[in-house]
């Protein structure tokens, strides 16, 4: 039985939130959304507000929004001209209220099973 030893040099790139890569251009990419998170977050809450995007469709949208913005940014787009829009329709917390509201009074289950005998 013979055996052969190789030596392997393995690169890692670190950013600066301390996250590793193993690919400079994904480094890269990382590292240019961290540096421009404050300017991307400011035009895609701008867009969700001017659309009037709310509870579930807004996180949904929101992602997608971020990614499109950051392409345009890192794509030389200049949207430092885009004013901020405020806030006018928030999430619907009622709903989550009536709702624990709704099961706190339903009556406790039965806990025997179908033929009599006790579960518990």
């Amino acid at each position: 039985m013979s055996f052969e030893l190789k030596a392997v040099q393995v690169q890692v790139i670190t950013t600066s939130d301390g996250k590793e890569f193993s690919s400079m251009e994904e480094a890269q990419a990382h590292q240019f959304a961290i540096e421009n998170a404050e300017a991307i977050s400011g035009v895609v809450d701008s867009y969700l507000n001017t659309r009037g995007m709310k509870n579930r469709n807004r996180k949904q949208k929101e992602g997608v929004a971020s990614d499109v913005i950051g392409f345009l940014i890192s794509q030389g787009v200049d949207l430092s001209g885009v004013k901020a829009v405020e806030r006018t329709v928030f999430d619907d917390v009622v709903e989550k209220a009536e709702a624990t509201a709704t099961d706190a009074t339903e009556a406790p289950a039965d806990p025997t099973s179908s033929d009599g005998k006790e579960l518990f």
